[in-house]
C-alpha cells in the first residue's frame, strides 16, 4: 500500500478582504503536499467555483455585504483537509457625486469653500491636483467635512482640482473636476483731482488708477446702474452735472 504526506499549512491570501462591487475578488491558496484545490459556494463542495490554486470572482458570484466561499485542499493520495471558509466583504461605491459652491473666480486673500456630496453611507472625500490622485491634499486645503477650504495668496488661472467620494471599503467612482481662477485683489485706488471746483459749462475730467485693476466703471449711482464711463479717465460736461454739489461713483 501507499502512504501519502498529509496536507498541511493551508493559507489563503488575502484574508478577510473588503472589495468594491463590480471589482474582481481574487484569492490565492497554498499548502504543503497539496496537488488539488477546489473552491465552492458550499462546504460540501457541490457548487464548484474553481479548481486551481487561484480564484477570481466577479459580481455574478458575490453579493453586497458579507460573503463566504469554501476551499478544499487535497492530494493524489487522498489526503485532504476539511473545507475551509474564506470570507470577504463587498461594499458599494458612492453614487451621484456633485460639487457646489464654486464661484469660478476668486481674489487673493478671500476664502475658498467648495463642497462635494454623494450618495452613500459614511463617505469621505479626497481632493488632489492630479486626476490619478497620486497626491492627496491634506488639512491645509481640505477641512474635516471634506470640503476644499483655503485662502489663496497668489494669482493663478485655470486652477484645477479633482475630488472623489470614497466608501469605508475604499470604493470610489469617477471624480469630479473643479476649475477656477484667482486674481490679485484690487488696491490703492486713487482718483485725481480730488473734490475739484469747476465752472458751469466747462468739462470736468477725472483720472483713476489702482493696483491690479483691469476695468473701471463710473456711474451716477452706487449700484452702478446709470453708467457714464468705462475707462480709467472720465470727462463730464454740463449735461452730466448740476450747479452745487455733485457725486459720482467709481
Amino acid at each position: 500500500f501507499n502512504v501519502s504526506n498529509v496536507v498541511s499549512n493551508v493559507t489563503v491570501t488575502p484574508q478577510n478582504p473588503t472589495i468594491c462591487y463590480g471589482s474582481l475578488a481574487t484569492f490565492t491558496a497554498s499548502a504543503n503536499n497539496a496537488t488539488s484545490y477546489t473552491w465552492s459556494k458550499d462546504a460540501q463542495g457541490v457548487n464548484v467555483l474553481g479548481s486551481n490554486s487561484s480564484l477570481s470572482l466577479d459580481q455574478t458570484n458575490y453579493q453586497l455585504g458579507s460573503n463566504t466561499i469554501y476551499l478544499t485542499v487535497g492530494n493524489a493520495g487522498g489526503c485532504a483537509v476539511s473545507a475551509i471558509p474564506v470570507t470577504f466583504v463587498v461594499t458599494e461605491a458612492p453614487t451621484n457625486l456633485v460639487v457646489s459652491g464654486n464661484q469660478n473666480a476668486y481674489c487673493t486673500g478671500s476664502p475658498i469653500l467648495i463642497t462635494p456630496s454623494a450618495n452613500g453611507a459614511n463617505l469621505t472625500y479626497e481632493w488632489s491636483t492630479t486626476s490619478n490622485f497620486a497626491t492627496i491634499l491634506d488639512g491645509s486645503f481640505v477641512d474635516a467635512q471634506g470640503r476644499l477650504s483655503y485662502t489663496p495668496t497668489a494669482a493663478a488661472t485655470n486652477v484645477t482640482y479633482y475630488v472623489r467620494a470614497k466608501s469605508p471599503g475604499g470604493c470610489y467612482k469617477t471624480a469630479q473636476t473643479v476649475v477656477f481662477s484667482v486674481s490679485n485683489v484690487v488696491s490703492n485706488v486713487t482718483v485725481t483731482p480730488q473734490n475739484p471746483t469747476v465752472c458751469y459749462g466747462k468739462s470736468v475730467t477725472f483720472t483713476a488708477s489702482a493696483a491690479n485693476a483691469t476695468s473701471y466703471t463710473w456711474s451716477k449711482d452706487a449700484q452702478g446702474v446709470n453708467v457714464i464711463g468705462t475707462t480709467s479717465t472720465l470727462s463730464l460736461d454740463q449735461t452730466n452735472y448740476q450747479l452745487g454739489s455733485n457725486t459720482i461713483y467709481l
